[in-house]
């Protein structure tokens, strides 16, 4: 999910407060188990169904925008995107605008999978982390934080909208491909959003314009200093990388340099004393 300011090129991501609400899946009232399953295979059936339509869809409007030679070289990021949720029974591909009031406009555009497993498997963060995903729209970098091992993933989100397909997401994805991990989807402003003790994995898809980032990130290193950890920043798509990563605060612990909007930045804090070392070297690819 981008938040982009009005009359800016939405192609960085904005926000707006809202208050905060965590939704979990599988939890909440609900009605009896045997009806439960029910309604969600035919949710999923439905989904199912949906997604060819959703395909030709995407494809129509991707050759209206592209023009032929755009189209074409874009073919396998639509395969691959309508692959990922044909496995997994979910709806997360796809490009949306959400009307956010007077001064924000939400951009859904997310991550190609492939391009996120790529980067993490390149850099190398042990899985044995929690990951959060600052503006996770629908959920996909979730389900690919949970596949590449993360045994607790959670995402921040600022569409109620967004965060309820999220839930839906995981809970297929879940059942889907038998994970177990713990999920959850915070409905919240990601500037109040508060960074736990146990969060260490943070991911940003070029979520925010620079302002609204460094709020962020200054939340991250005030949790840094006051409960000293392992911390890692992944952040996609690093357009303003320099204006809000202090190399006073933060190393660069590696860079994947690729086509369009798919590079990588990857920062680790300095002067964190309680935390382990690296085990890795930094890695820097072009």
């Amino acid at each position: 999910m981008v938040w982009a300011s009005r009359g800016r090129n939405v192609a960085s991501r904005k926000g707006h407060s809202v208050g905060e609400e965590t939704l979990q899946a599988g939890t909440g009232s609900a009605p009896s188990a045997s009806e439960s399953a029910v309604a969600a295979d035919t949710r999923t059936a439905r989904a199912r169904a949906s997604l060819p339509l959703q395909a030709a869809s995407a494809f129509r409007r991707a050759l209206a925008a592209h023009g032929v030679r755009g189209f074409l070289s874009q073919i396998p990021h639509y395969f691959s995107e309508v692959a990922f949720d044909l496995r997994y029974g979910v709806r997360t591909s796809g490009q949306l605008l959400m009307d956010g009031g007077a001064d924000y406009e939400f951009d859904y555009d997310p991550i190609e999978p492939r391009r996120f497993r790529d980067a993490f498997r390149a850099f190398g963060i042990p899985t044995n982390q929690t990951f959060v995903d600052f503006g996770c729209g629908k959920g996909r970098p979730l389900i690919l934080a949970g596949n590449y091992g993360f045994p607790r993933v959670r995402g921040v989100e600022i569409v109620p909208e967004w965060c309820a397909d999220a839930e839906r997401n995981l809970s297929r994805w879940q059942r889907r491909s038998g994970r177990s991990c713990d999920v959850e989807v915070v409905l919240s402003d990601a500037r109040t959003y508060e960074i736990r003790p146990d969060e260490t994995v943070f991911f940003f898809f070029n979520p925010f314009p620079a302002d609204v980032l460094r709020a962020v990130v200054t939340n991250i290193e005030n949790s840094l200093e006051q409960q000293p950890r392992n911390a890692w920043v992944v952040y996609a798509n690093p357009l303003h990388r320099h204006s809000v990563f202090s190399d006073a605060r933060w190393e660069l612990a590696g860079e994947l340099s690729g086509a369009d909007h798919h590079s990588f930045v990857l920062y680790r804090p300095r002067g964190n004393e309680r935390a382990v070392a690296p085990e890795r070297e930094p890695v820097f690819a072009r």
